[in-house]
């Protein structure tokens, strides 16, 4: 799969980019990737503005993000990101992370969903955005990363309600949240002493300002890796599953 246009920028880690050991989030990670999205897309002339008219949106379906090491405060991360392929409603993008060596940092697969956004129904992803993005027609099949593991037991959780800070401009809760409040979820313990490896995400319902979450997560803690499996939970129903993985410190 060639893929269409790369388009690449540069971040700098600054501290509100990092947690207590200085080391750059996975929010952070997430905040660079649909910034990068948003840059191509208003650069190649289908960004904000084709959006409102077309009365559209791109709404982010799934993530399977693996890191390699930690970037720190002060480093800069060189991000790179690629429209891949297309399929009715449906589009795959990359993005390749790079540090200040050139040395990989992080790679991540994601699946967005074109929508109508006055009928709230996905719509067929016009001619135009296939050209703008240099991705060839629509492709006979469009593999989705995988889906995370269900929590089957519940370890820990934490209760939440929906903040105006957590509206963004499609009006419901922006993608990073569901991630935030997932780790919110998690023993201080693997936040503070366990290095994260990779993060996979499932968006499967939009949640609006004022509505309850309530987080849960199942810890299974292996040989020198621990694997947590998070959902976000809008009444009864499961509007995001996520799973992660964290890499224990080395002994002394």
């Amino acid at each position: 799969m060639s893929g269409g246009h790369e388009y690449r920028h540069r971040y700098p880690v600054h501290y509100y980019d990092c947690d207590g050991q200085l080391r750059a989030t996975l929010p952070a990670f997430l905040r660079w990737f649909e910034d990068l999205a948003l840059l191509q897309s208003e650069d190649y002339g289908v960004g904000i503005a084709f959006y409102e008219k077309e009365q559209v949106a791109w709404l982010l379906s799934r993530w399977d993000i693996r890191l390699h090491r930690q970037l720190r405060h002060r480093e800069e991360a060189d991000i790179l990101t690629q429209p891949m392929a297309m399929r009715r409603f449906l589009a795959n993008r990359r993005y390749a992370v790079t540090g200040p060596t050139g040395a990989p940092v992080a790679e991540a697969d994601s699946q967005w969903v074109y929508v109508n956004t006055a009928r709230k129904r996905p719509a067929r992803i016009p001619e135009e955005i296939f050209s703008r993005y240099g991705v060839a027609g629509d492709v006979e099949d469009l593999p989705a990363p995988a889906a995370p593991a269900a929590v089957e037991r519940v370890d820990e959780q934490r209760e939440f309600s929906v903040r105006m800070s957590d509206i963004d401009s499609n009006g419901h809760v922006n993608n990073i949240r569901y991630v935030e409040w997932a780790l919110e979820a998690l023993p201080q313990d693997v936040l503070h002493e366990c290095t994260v490896s990779r993060l996979r995400v499932h968006y499967r319902k939009e949640m609006r300002y004022g509505g309850d979450v309530l987080a849960r997560t199942q810890l299974e803690r292996g040989e020198g890796i621990i694997t947590a499996r998070h959902d976000i939970l809008s009444g009864d129903e499961v509007a995001c599953a996520l799973e992660t993985w964290w890499t224990l410190p080395a002994a002394p």
